[in-house]
């Protein structure tokens, strides 16, 4: 069952590390593109770095501009600021278009993990990266310089992230007609990004939940219905690695910045679907049969 949208508000106060798992799977819903996003609620409170236990009402989903959305893994303070990185950038674009786009996410991104380096510099050395290149050949010992740039080549941003929305894009040169396509990006913890065409994981739960997908063939050309119930199937599957939680919410994010939640009567259908199928081989025909989607099944989302 999913979590009350009122829990949503609960957690971005506290010291709590989400290491957990988010999923977006790109489909459709009669025609038209649509983005299932998926996360468990686990967290791990801290205090000092030391572990307080977990609870289970961390959400890791953000939104950084009308219709796009962000889910994060890892430590919840070091997603938060690439959320408003993000969120800032943004705000400066013009054009929502295929290509364009991953040129403009890749922006802030490159700025944020400048920062990341400038911060680690000024903690180890206390000179700023610019003192670093201009200066601290000459004024450090070698092996210092040396430990300094290994630690910038292998720095982390603390946490992952997922990016979701719709992009125009025109993929037939021969067409005049520009659609709505989903954009699924992705930004791992190492600062390297990937466009992801159908779906994609972030977290410790990703080692179970990609496997899942791919051997269901979750790809975009897959109805709405289907693929939440492959999301639901990949995370309840997922549930096996400790750091991954029980609760957890499901989202629908279409065109414009409409988005829907998966409904009590949306979980209570995918939790009949699990048990009857889950992990097993569902023949072809049965997916017309099964996979029928009505309005009981989700709800309007409700924005903090």
């Amino acid at each position: 069952m999913g979590p009350e949208a009122s829990v949503r508000e609960s957690a971005a106060s506290r010291g709590m590390t989400p290491v957990t798992l988010c999923i977006a799977a790109a489909c459709e819903l009669q025609g038209k593109p649509r983005i299932v996003l998926c996360t468990d609620w686990k967290a791990e409170e801290t205090l000092g770095g030391t572990s307080l236990g977990s609870s289970e009402n961390a959400d890791k989903l953000y939104w950084i501009g009308k219709g796009w959305a962000a889910l994060i893994a890892g430590s919840e303070s070091s997603g938060q600021e690439l959320v408003r990185a993000f969120a800032k950038h943004m705000k400066t674009v013009k054009k929502f278009e295929w290509g364009e786009l991953q040129e403009e996410l890749r922006k802030p991104l490159l700025e944020h993990r400048d920062a990341v380096i400038e911060a680690h510099l000024r903690r180890t050395i206390g000179f700023s990266r610019d003192w670093f290149f201009d200066k601290g050949k000459e004024k450090l010992p070698p092996e210092t310089v040396r430990d300094c740039i290994a630690d910038m080549k292998r720095v982390s941003l603390g946490a992952s992230m997922i990016i979701s929305g719709f992009v125009t894009a025109q993929f037939n040169p021969g067409s005049p007609r520009r659609r709505q396509h989903p954009l699924i990006f992705e930004v791992q913890m190492n600062g390297s990004t990937r466009t992801c065409k159908d779906f994609t994981a972030i977290g410790e739960g990703k080692l179970i939940a990609i496997p899942t997908l791919k051997q269901r063939d979750q790809n975009a050309s897959h109805g709405l219905l289907q693929t939440l119930y492959q999301a639901y199937e990949a995370k309840r599957l997922s549930e096996i690695i400790p750091s991954v939680g029980e609760t957890h919410s499901i989202d629908v994010l279409a065109p414009g910045g409409s988005v829907k939640s998966l409904s009590d009567a949306g979980y209570e259908l995918l939790d009949r679907l699990y048990t009857r199928f889950g992990p097993r081989k569902i023949k072809q025909e049965k997916f017309e049969e099964l996979f029928k989607l009505e309005r009981k099944h989700l709800e309007p989302f409700e924005f903090d």
